[in-house]
């Protein structure tokens, strides 16, 4: 890793943990609570705050950077040339709505379209995730071990209720020949789950947006996660597709017995 990237590292760490800080101070005030695309998909005063906290101090020293976050910052923005921060908030919001808990700071930043530098911050439970290119990833600055690659029979399952539901992409029967499902408390924490490999294979989670998988697919990706579509086709963090990531030996035998 480049000297500029490792000067990004402790200043994007600084940022993040000030960022938690910041939460909790707001959790004990009244929290705004207003929708966006449906009755309960959330977004609060505190989400806001934050995104407006990165993008002031983000700008003031890296001017020539470009952000990408969940609350209106550059949010339409498709292309990533150049350094880009993909930042969401508050990923979780409906849990600090209703829990105050199990939520996370999710932060990616990429040069040129590339993952050098992940962050996904459990605020509440002080675990703080990180990851850079080819280095691996880490928990409070623990290199994690190496991830177990299971056969599907012995593996936990992650898909949407929205798959079960219409059967897509065949999650119905992968899931009766798995150990079970496997659960989310938000896709962030989902991602640090499935590159530690307390779930095994993640399907269907397709469409995301940026600032959702930014920072979770690099940190997967360093515990030698694979991500594709579930056609088989190259995967990246701007295609709006179905997608599988799993371990190599899963990701071939899932493809093989249920998606060809």
């Amino acid at each position: 890793m480049s000297d500029q990237f490792y000067e990004i590292h402790f200043f994007a760490e600084s940022l993040i943990k000030e960022a938690g800080e910041l939460i909790k101070k707001r959790l004990t005030n009244d929290v705004t609570i207003t929708t966006k695309a449906h009755a309960h998909d959330f977004v609060t005063n505190i989400d806001q705050e934050v995104e407006q906290f990165f993008y002031e101090r983000i700008m003031k020293v890296y001017p020539t950077h470009r952000i990408i976050g969940e609350e209106g910052t550059n949010s339409e923005a498709s292309f990533l040339e150049g350094i880009v921060w993909g930042i969401d908030p508050i990923d979780g919001t409906s849990n600090l709505v209703y829990k105050q808990e199990d939520f996370a700071i999710s932060v990616g930043i990429y040069s040129d379209g590339i993952g050098e530098l992940a962050y996904i911050y459990d605020v509440m439970a002080d675990k703080f995730y990180h990851a850079k290119k080819g280095q691996g990833a880490y928990m409070n600055y623990q290199k994690l071990s190496e991830r177990v690659d299971r056969s599907l029979e012995d593996s936990l399952v992650y898909t949407r209720f929205n798959y079960i539901y219409d059967n897509k992409c065949n999650v119905n029967q992968i899931i009766q020949h798995s150990r079970g499902l496997g659960h989310m408390e938000c896709a962030s924490l989902g991602f640090v789950e499935l590159g530690k490999g307390t779930i095994d294979v993640m399907i269907g989670k397709g469409n995301m947006k940026f600032w959702d998988i930014a920072a979770g697919k690099l940190f997967a990706e360093e515990c030698d996660v694979i991500f594709e579509g579930v056609d088989g086709s190259h995967y990246t963090t701007c295609e709006a597709k179905d997608i599988i990531g799993a371990g190599s030996k899963l990701i071939d035998e899932v493809r093989g017995e249920y998606l060809a």
